[in-house]
């Protein structure tokens, strides 16, 4: 906007409003608007029979009384009300069938580890739930579509998962701890933009200070009303059949090879600037809480950009076991340089071991973007390269409080006290809370990832 010394802009548009005059006429089979003055109203295109309705308020009114002319149906309209027109057969029917049967309600049920998905994905989890099992946990795959039928009255709106998941951790005779969304997600819940993007597995909308965005920590959070999540829970964002098996593979190939957590850390620092000291905390974690590990520096302030970008990727093509970001970013981006972009990922080279991915930056979780994969769903999507999980952020991120987030997060993942993934974050989200930094961060910094990766 140039308003400022940002070097770009980012605009949302919240909502806009027209409004214009327009004929009576229903080449679909209806009409709707505001009328102005009082009188007889004719609509033409619609057959005798058609269904006349005063929207103003609810509960709307069905009027009577329309009248059959050469040309259409006419009746009787109030100046400032709204009306409906619509023809029998363009009324909208809703499809009716019986619930499936279910024991999700059960308070016999087992479950350590759950994953949840559409139906059709299901079987794709099979080889994961096997794993699961063989490691001691006791496992079950949830359709989505049961839980809409039981949690949310068939509706499929993301408020009946939260209550399968509150329901399943109060009263189920073992309660879950890890929880895998097997599904992509969309803003777009109704596919306005046309994008084709399904809501496979629905996005938990939030408002936190700077934006409404998604919150997968949310459903999570099912014990009492602050923001701490109570379940280990992730996401592997799979649009497809074809993707979810590809995302399953990948776990189970990563699990296979024997990877850690903390073998080998890449630490990425932006520019500092007002914003905070990035390299500066990075250097911090570096020397304190990864000493005695391998670890890799690539600052931009010493490298230039076209240096790091190249430091990057060949990072990511040596392999790792811990990559973290620490700068500016936005949905596709590291750095208002470029560092490293959504485009950048299909030109990485193969790699068996993919690391764990910390983004302490802006944007890089918001995999709900319909337009696009976010930078960190994309490095996870890669097959056989990009990162095993990612913990990013869906919204705008804060420094001072990112950087105690992330010393929660290295801290735990390097202590070697954790068999999984989701552990090490549930206890470093513990120990964020107890900082008392910015309480929001909870809710807005996501797992892209199966939260029981066995990572020791």
């Amino acid at each position: 906007m140039g308003d400022t010394e940002a070097s770009y802009s980012l605009v949302l548009l919240d909502r806009f409003a027209l409004s214009y005059p327009r004929q009576l006429v229903a080449p679909a089979g209806f009409v709707e608007g505001r009328f102005s003055q009082f009188g007889s109203a004719e609509v033409q295109g619609l057959a005798a029979g058609a269904l006349i309705v005063d929207t103003t308020e609810s509960p709307e009114r069905w009027l009577t009384g329309a009248l059959s002319t050469p040309l259409g149906v006419s009746f009787r309209a109030e100046a400032g009300r709204e009306y409906l027109a619509v023809s029998a057969g363009s009324v909208l029917r809703p499809k009716v069938r019986p619930a499936r049967p279910s024991t999700l309600l059960s308070a016999s049920n087992r479950a350590d580890y759950v994953v949840l998905g559409p139906r059709a994905f299901l079987s794709a989890a099979e080889p994961l739930l096997e794993r699961r099992r063989s490691q001691g946990l006791e496992t079950l795959g949830v359709a989505i579509e049961e839980v809409y039928d039981v949690f949310g009255h068939g509706e499929s709106r993301p408020e009946a998962v939260r209550a399968f998941l509150g329901h399943a951790y109060h009263e189920w005779r073992v309660a879950p701890r890890y929880v895998l969304l097997l599904g992509d997600a969309s803003y777009d819940f109704k596919d306005h933009s046309g994008r084709g993007v399904v809501n496979q597995v629905p996005p938990y909308m939030i408002q936190d200070s700077y934006m409404w965005t998604v919150s997968d920590p949310t459903y999570a959070a099912v014990n009492g009303e602050d923001l701490l999540p109570d379940l280990a829970l992730g996401r592997l964002p799979a649009q497809s059949l074809e993707q979810a098996q590809a995302l399953v593979h990948k776990v189970l190939a990563w699990e296979t090879a024997g990877f850690g957590p903390v073998e080998r850390a890449v630490l990425v620092a932006d520019n500092s600037d007002d914003a905070g000291d990035f390299e500066g905390d990075m250097e911090g974690v570096a020397s304190t809480l990864l000493s005695g590990h391998e670890v890799e520096r690539i600052y931009l302030s010493q490298l230039g950009a076209e240096a790091t970008r190249v430091q990057i990727r060949d990072a990511f093509d040596r392999g790792a076991s811990l990559t973290s970001y620490m700068g500016h970013g936005a949905i596709a981006m590291w750095a208002s340089e470029n560092v490293m972009i959504v485009g950048d990922v299909a030109n990485l080279a193969p790699q068996a071991q993919q690391p764990v991915l910390l983004t302490m930056n802006c944007l890089n979780g918001y995999f709900h973007f319909p337009f696009m994969n976010s930078l960190s769903e994309e490095l996870v999507k890669a097959e056989g390269k990009g990162a095993i999980a990612a913990f990013s952020p869906s919204s705008m991120s804060v420094q001072w409080a990112a950087t105690q987030y992330h010393e929660a997060l290295v801290a735990e993942l390097a202590s070697g006290r954790h068999e999984r993934l989701g552990d090490a974050i549930l206890a470093a989200q513990a120990g964020y809370a107890d900082t008392g930094a910015l309480p929001e961060l909870l809710s807005v910094y996501q797992l892209l990832g199966d939260p029981a990766l066995r990572i020791r």
